[in-house]
């Protein structure tokens, strides 16, 4: 009997080694299967827009806080063009794992969409909301030697001068442009677009006298109402600016229901996993908390904003069906 449980204890502890053996090979197997934590490799922003203007400051700002969060590198990818709409398709084709989002404005997503019958991709249904990272309000001004000097004035004097007075705008489609049309509809009076090569020559024939009027960023026009070249009027927004508050909103200035701003928001391609989404709106709330980021985007006359994914959502879809119609009414084309 002795020989026999010899026997069997030696047995038992002969085959100890092969079942821990077996356990760690399974253990590894799993912990292999598993898939790497994200982000496991850099996370690209990409800007369809060229270096310098809003939409690349904010997304650079961005992705520096995303970058310290992540432990991983944030980049920001500029493919200007054809208004923002080449780095809008080439983030709805890149692969849906959060390592390639648009830094999107409604110029990109609920405006050109409309002005393009052939568009390669689709501003909501291509995309997935992630947040929205920013906003800023326009400036309503007009040049020095104007005869007006608030809203009231401006729209009494189109009023008498019906189809006479123009506005300057860099770009068809633009924020700035959508602007003035919505005024001018608001308003019920006649104005006509002046487009220019971009913001500067147009800000340049505005100072000069030549175009009258203008809307645009606050945040490109502070220089000039400080050095008098300009006359600022209202902001555009439903709230005054916290940089410029001696201005009043368009709406108090008689234009009931007057709201645009200019804004700012990641978003992914579709079908992007939730918790990789719920990550990156995490982090970004996080980092449009810090106060050193709000000063920075203060002076810029840029309001951080933040908020859920699905409170970008519903923007997204409320922009879309407010911009479409003006679009369509306005029966603006673009190649």
């Amino acid at each position: 009997m002795d020989v026999r449980l010899s026997r069997r204890s030696y047995s038992s502890a002969a085959t100890l080694p092969a079942l821990f053996a077996v356990a760690v090979a399974c253990t590894a197997g799993s912990a292999l299967a598993q898939p790497a934590a994200w982000p496991s490799k850099p996370v690209r922003i990409v800007v369809g827009f060229v270096p310098g203007g809003a939409t690349d400051t904010i997304g650079r700002t961005v992705a520096q806080q995303l970058g310290e969060r992540f432990g991983r590198a944030v980049v920001v990818e500029n493919r200007a063009g054809a208004s923002g709409t080449i780095a809008a398709e080439f983030v709805a084709r890149a692969p849906a794992d959060g390592y390639t989002m648009i830094m999107a404005t409604q110029t990109t997503h609920a405006v050109v969409p409309y002005m393009m019958p052939k568009l390669p991709y689709d501003p909501i249904r291509d995309f997935t909301p992630v947040v929205i990272a920013a906003q800023n309000t326009l400036l309503v001004v007009v040049t020095p030697s104007m005869p007006v000097k608030s809203i009231k004035d401006l729209v009494a004097l189109a009023r008498t001068r019906p189809g006479e007075l123009s506005f300057a705008t860099g770009g068809v489609g633009s924020s700035p442009h959508m602007a003035g049309e919505l005024f001018a509809r608001i308003a019920k009076v006649q104005m006509t677009p002046v487009f220019y090569k971009g913001d500067a020559a147009a800000v340049v024939d505005v100072i000069g006298g030549r175009v009258p009027i203008m809307f645009l960023n606050i945040t490109n026009m502070i220089q000039h109402i400080r050095g008098g070249k300009l006359r600022g009027l209202a902001v555009t927004a439903g709230k005054r600016s916290a940089i410029l508050p001696e201005f009043p909103t368009v709406a108090e200035g008689g234009l009931t229901g007057f709201d645009v701003v200019t804004w700012f928001g990641l978003l992914a391609p579709a079908g992007t996993p939730a918790d990789v989404v719920s990550r990156i709106n995490r982090d970004t709330n996080q980092a449009l908390a810090v106060l050193a980021v709000r000063e920075q985007m203060a002076t810029l006359g840029i309001e951080p904003v933040g908020g859920s994914a699905e409170q970008f959502a519903a923007l997204l879809k409320e922009e879309n069906a407010r911009w479409s119609r003006m679009v369509s009414d306005l029966r603006l084309r673009t190649d």
